[in-house]
This record gives structure tokens, C-alpha cells and sequence, in this order.
């Protein structure tokens, strides 16, 4: 059976374009990927109190993304998350915002609040600027009041 010099063995170039081509597409699933994250901007930092305590097993922590620009109107908050507290702190967060969101003159912080069935038991008290350092870190002190039943 003779090969035609067209359908024949794959030449070297063909092999070489070959590759090229997966290694071209394989970087454009890469540049796919970092455009979705790029989408969604990510804030990741902690909270914690400095009271040696444990919190009800079911408690749970919330965290807010605020926009604080007007000192004359309450925050608008642009994205939350709530986690559970069935550690002890400090507790890791990630929370999602839309970049398209924020304005290039606004100002932007965290704010986080451990609450068990409806009744505040901590809350931040200091501004925590969302942008200002790489991980931020939330300090929580404990709300004045009763103790559970």
C-alpha cells in the first residue's frame, strides 16, 4: 500500500502545530478563567474577639461589605456573608462583591456581628477599611446585656 506524501506519516511541522494549538487553547481557558474571577471581587481576612469565651454552638457570624461615603445616611450594604461560629475565633471569611459596584471616590468597610437567636452578642465598633491592607482583620467586642437563659 503506498502512502501519498499529502496523507502520509504526520510531518514534524504538522505535530508541531498541533501542540501549539492545544497549548494555545489551553491559555485561552486560563485567560476565560481569570476574566470570570476578575468579575467578582474577593475580600478574605478574619474576625475575632479577644474575650475568653465560647459562643452557643449555634451562633453565627455575619459579615458586611458597607459602602460609608455619606456621613448623613446609613451604610449601603453591598454584599454580605454568613458563616456558623463552631470554632473558636479567629474565623476566616471570604466574601464576594461586584467591583461594578463601587465608586472610584467612595469609602468602603467590613463590619461583622455574632449574633444566637435574634440577640446581638458581638459587634465591630471600629471602622475596618475593606481595601486598605491584603487580609483584613475584625475585631469584635461584646454587646452589653443579659446572659442567655
Amino acid at each position: 500500500m503506498r502512502k501519498s506524501a499529502m496523507w502520509g506519516e504526520p510531518s514534524a511541522k504538522c505535530l508541531a502545530a498541533l501542540v501549539l494549538a492545544a497549548v494555545l487553547s489551553a491559555c485561552g481557558e486560563k485567560a476565560e478563567d481569570t476574566a470570570m474571577a476578575q468579575q467578582a471581587g474577593v475580600i478574605e481576612g478574619t474576625v475575632l474577639y479577644r474575650e475568653r469565651m465560647m459562643l452557643p454552638p449555634d451562633a453565627q457570624l455575619d459579615i458586611q461589605l458597607e459602602d460609608v461615603s455619606r456621613a448623613d445616611a446609613p451604610a449601603t450594604v453591598l454584599a454580605t456573608v454568613t458563616q456558623p461560629t463552631a470554632t473558636a475565633p479567629p474565623w476566616p471569611f471570604r466574601i464576594t462583591y461586584d467591583p461594578e459596584e463601587l465608586g472610584s471616590r467612595h469609602r468602603y468597610g467590613l463590619r461583622a456581628t455574632v449574633s444566637h437567636n435574634g440577640r446581638l452578642l458581638f459587634t465591630s465598633d471600629t471602622f475596618v477599611d475593606a481595601f486598605a491592607q491584603q487580609a483584613p482583620e475584625i475585631v469584635l467586642v461584646r454587646v452589653p446585656g443579659k446572659p442567655d437563659p
